[in-house]
């Protein structure tokens, strides 16, 4: 009996160590597949680097630096959802770039010859447009329909 418990104790030790390895390699480590979803660019432009259709909204996230930098917003691509995001007004095809969204104004600082150029940090969020119950007109709309569509799945489960 000893000798048959020390196999079966040696069995599942075997059996602990390969399906931790398995878990690890399958949902930790991320080397082999893990890649950016959304690539923010120099120039403030964003690329989808999926092979679907996302909607994406963006923000300024450092107050102080955007409050001694004035930060120009391309309003033109980008809509003020008057809730802090700018939403982007097109959904972003698989491996394209966005309208960049902002940049910071140096004509707009006092002395700009001798101002220091800084940084601003921009948060983006995206939404997959297979996610959505139908196609939204615009970002915006498109945020709102995930909240919504969350909002309902939530009642379900309660």
């Amino acid at each position: 009996m000893d000798r048959i418990s020390a196999v079966f104790i040696l069995g599942i030790i075997s059996l602990v160590m390969i399906s931790s390895y398995i878990v690890y390699d399958t949902w930790i480590a991320e080397d082999d597949m893990a890649y950016e979803v959304l690539i923010f660019n120099d120039d403030t432009s964003v690329t989808n680097n999926t092979d679907s259709v996302l909607w994406l909204r963006a923000k300024v996230t450092d107050e102080e630096v955007s409050s001694t930098i004035p930060v120009q917003i391309n309003e033109n691509s980008w809509i003020d959802g008057e809730d802090g995001w700018y939403y982007y007004i097109e959904s972003l095809e698989a491996k394209r770039n966005t309208v960049p969204f902002a940049r910071a104004e140096k004509s707009l600082l006092p002395d700009a010859k001798h101002a220091p150029i800084g940084s601003f940090k921009v948060k983006v969020e995206a939404v997959e447009q297979g996610m959505l119950p139908r196609i939204p007109e615009d970002g915006r709309e498109a945020f709102f329909l995930l909240k919504r569509e969350k909002q309902g799945a939530e009642r379900i489960l309660l």
